[in-house]
């Protein structure tokens, strides 16, 4: 049996750095030549790593999106929500999270992120909309600046491109396979309108929406036989959850689509807008592989959990009214129902905006500041302000939630 350092062998090795969380495991690596090449490029390790450590979240990923342009913006932020885990640890929190503005400068050109799932992050090319060329799509891993790119024609700036990537179903000891859904809206043509172009309540409907599916297994796009009759739009980014994707859209609904059997589905949201006064914002994410619909309204804060996926039953699991956030983080909040309610109509600015949210840590932008809320834990700590982002403050930024993954490409 080799050794490594004296009596360790490589079976005691493996079992050792095999539980140790990935965030840690990334400063072993420059203690060997032979501890590089396992934590950096041995994929029976980091299979083993996988299943013996929890994915945890490590921050969010933040770009802003012209909405009436084609122009991109290149500018990608990465908060860390190690300020979140000092305060937790009762440590020093007069520091904001650390912000970094290079997570993807190992790519070969400037990107715009569309998805991450369990480490993986997909991006495409910026400024392809003034250009003739195809746009080119990037898979990578930011943590060990991996990549790999395949192209993507005709692509829309409104449409929606989601990574599927489940390591523990698709084990990574021979090779990372993973899946791209790309969403297409498609415009009905008047004079070729047909009877299925009406919603079940026979109003005729504007467009309807494609899937095509890509593998990294066959390296193909295919396009699905689905289609789905819909006439809301997309507002945010898709998420992957337990062989279902989810789409927010801006009707109170989640357009979904099972991948393994090729079927959407529209579901609504556990309670509708007109419940309330206010203009509120909504973010969907995931808490232990459970999708979760969240809602800041002059009620307070909501948090409901999707219990039946086929018959749309949500359960509440969590909420707090503004009177409670705002009397435990006194230093953060003054008179946040009345902010509230004072946007009435949706071009009015914003107070409360649910950015992103993944396994109890909500992201969320309250007037110009930026704040961690674990909910599970109470804890609320500034992350920063907007204009450390970046300095447009436009509405409807890209937000992703990132974990630590070892995993290569």
């Amino acid at each position: 049996m080799k050794k490594f350092h004296g009596s360790l062998d490589l079976d005691n090795l493996f079992n050792v750095l095999s539980r140790v969380p990935t965030n840690n495991l990334l400063h072993f690596k420059c203690i060997s030549e032979e501890w590089y090449y396992i934590i950096s490029n041995n994929r029976s390790f980091i299979k083993v790593h996988l299943e013996n450590t929890e994915s945890t979240l490590s921050g969010f990923i933040f770009q802003e999106k012209f909405i009436c342009s084609n122009e991109d913006i290149k500018k990608i932020s990465y908060m860390n929500n190690t300020s979140l885990e000092r305060h937790h640890d009762n440590q020093d929190t007069r520091s904001n999270a650390t912000i970094h503005h290079e997570m993807f400068s190992f790519l070969p050109q400037d990107v715009v992120v569309l998805s991450s799932c369990n480490g993986l992050v997909c991006c495409r090319s910026c400024s392809v909309f003034s250009s003739p060329t195809k746009t080119t799509l990037y898979i990578c891993n930011p943590t060990n600046k991996q990549w790999l790119s395949l192209g993507c024609l005709d692509y829309s700036k409104h449409e929606s491109i989601v990574l599927t990537f489940d390591p523990y179903k698709d084990p990574i000891d021979n090779s990372t396979k993973f899946h791209l859904v790309r969403l297409k809206k498609v415009e009905i043509e008047k004079e070729n309108e047909r009877e299925e172009d009406q919603d079940e309540d026979g109003v005729e409907l504007s467009h309807y929406f494609t899937f095509e599916l890509y593998s990294s297994t066959t390296k193909l796009w295919k396009k699905s036989d689905e289609i789905c009759y819909y006439d809301g739009s997309i507002k945010k980014q898709g998420i992957y959850i337990g062989n279902v994707l989810y789409w927010l859209t801006d009707a109170d609904q989640i357009l979904t689509f099972d991948l393994e059997n090729q079927l959407s589905l529209v579901i609504s949201t556990p309670i509708p807008s007109e419940e309330f006064k206010a203009i509120q914002e909504a973010c969907i994410g995931e808490w232990k592989g459970i999708l979760c619909y969240l809602v800041i309204t002059e009620h307070g804060l909501h948090v409901w959990h999707l219990e039946d996926y086929y018959e749309a039953k949500w359960e509440l699991k969590f909420w707090k009214s503004l009177e409670d956030i705002e009397r435990e983080n006194p230093k953060f909040f003054l008179n946040l129902k009345n902010h509230v309610l004072r946007r009435v109509a949706s071009h009015q600015n914003l107070w409360m905006d649910p950015l992103s949210f993944k396994d109890g840590v909500l992201l969320m932008k309250v007037f110009v500041h930026v704040y961690f809320y674990d909910i599970g834990k109470n804890l609320m700590v500034k992350a920063c302000n907007i204009q450390d982002l970046s300095t447009n403050s436009l509405p409807c930024p890209i937000v992703l939630p990132y974990s630590l993954s070892l995993v290569p490409l």
